[in-house]
């Protein structure tokens, strides 16, 4: 009785332990989770690197370090200073965006087309009165989240810098230490040898694919996007193909929840060229971008047929 009195008490502790020890870590997931992404796509050039320094193992881990710097923390940190500029300049943009808008409808309002008359009654509204208004604070309520968003992501810079020298330190025993790492991790798995091998070999190979895949294609709907709206001039492009980028890494919603609602507001304040434009090209172009480049991007690493990507 004792025995198994002890053997509980064991338990609990270890329980509440791990608990603790997650509360501890949770601030800093994202920059653990980024470091073993690092560390699984610069692992074999990582390798190679440590042959040509003739084992030096440290010196190797540095250098992938100042080259995720250079690649990918200096360039996200420059966008993201052209991005705070943008947004400190879109809440002016957004509120000159708006009186166009106003002096448009408020031209209709006297005698309205009848097209938009039934538009409006499909969306409830029973005169172009109700839609300026909602417009309007629609509008107002985007200036006053876009002022907000930038006073947040101007003081979180010390958190982000905090965040990104987390990642690169873990990212460096990653690679330093990653067959330790993954001997100890062995030890503790109950699997033989060869299925750990390959079930390794496989989650590492999926996740490489997935994550440069993902990030490509994100970019590359970004970009097309941005490119688009600064062709259409609407205000603050950077700012957007940055949110079409991020949207385009959520599942199941893409970058259209930007462009989308976008080429409706276009139709809608008169400027039907622009957004049939948009419309076309978001549709053909920005979103049948993850359709054409992610079959060949994650199928070819991830070992699957670029069709069942695609389905997936």
């Amino acid at each position: 009785m004792f025995e198994f009195g002890k053997k509980i008490s064991l338990g609990l502790l270890v329980v509440t332990l791990t608990i603790l020890l997650m509360l501890l870590l949770f601030p800093f997931t994202g920059a653990i989770l980024w470091a073993v992404i690092f560390a699984i796509l610069f692992g074999d050039i990582y390798r190679r690197l440590t042959r040509r320094m003739n084992g030096r193992r440290n010196i190797a881990a540095v250098c992938i370090g100042a080259l995720i710097t250079g690649l990918f923390v200096i360039p996200a940190i420059v966008i993201g200073m052209m991005l705070l500029q943008q947004i400190s300049n879109s809440s002016d943009e957004i509120n000159a965006f708006s009186k166009d808008a106003t002096t448009y409808l408020n031209s209709l309002v006297d005698a309205p087309p009848a097209w938009m008359t039934k538009t409006l009654g499909i969306f409830g509204l029973e005169s172009i009165e109700d839609l300026l208004s909602s417009i309007s604070q629609t509008l107002a309520s985007a200036a006053r989240s876009v002022a907000q968003w930038a006073v947040t992501f101007g003081t979180s810079a010390v958190n982000l810098f905090f965040a990104i020298f987390i990642m690169l330190y873990l990212n460096f025993f990653f690679l330093r230490d990653g067959k330790s790492i993954m001997h100890k991790v062995r030890t503790v798995i109950p699997l033989e040898k060869e299925h750990f091998a390959t079930l390794t070999k496989r989650f590492v190979g999926v996740i490489r694919a997935t994550v440069r895949g993902s990030m490509l294609v994100a970019l590359a709907q970004g970009a097309a996007g941005g490119i688009v709206f600064a062709i259409l001039g609407v205000p603050a492009p950077i700012f957007w193909a940055v949110l079409m980028t991020i949207a385009a890494l959520i599942p199941a919603v893409g970058s259209g929840l930007i462009w989308l609602p976008v080429a409706i507001f276009m139709l809608v304040t008169g400027e039907v060229a622009s957004g049939i434009i948009l419309l076309l090209v978001g549709g053909l172009g920005i979103s049948m971008i993850d359709n054409v480049l992610r079959p060949i991007l994650v199928g070819k690493d991830a070992g699957l047929p670029d069709y069942i990507v695609l389905l997936t």
